[in-house]
């Protein structure tokens, strides 16, 4: 049940909005932890993107290396 503004005392309409600035504030802080994850996320990503390309590289040139060997 919510009470009309109009019938809100002056103290009353202030510790709402105090409140509401309060959770925006969390939620800027959260939001801001998820992007900063998401971020961090992403280039663990790509790290091992680059990781797997270069393991996988390796591994040609020694199956190449065997090969030359086997012959």
């Amino acid at each position: 049940m919510s009470i009309p503004v109009e019938r809100m005392s002056k103290l009353g309409v202030l510790a709402v909005l105090e409140e509401v600035a309060e959770e925006r504030d969390e939620l800027r802080d959260a939001w801001e932890a998820c992007t900063s994850t998401i971020s961090e996320l992403r280039a663990e990503r790509d790290d091992a993107i680059r990781d797997n390309r270069r393991l996988r590289a390796r591994v040609r040139a020694l199956e190449d290396m065997v090969d030359r060997y086997a012959k």
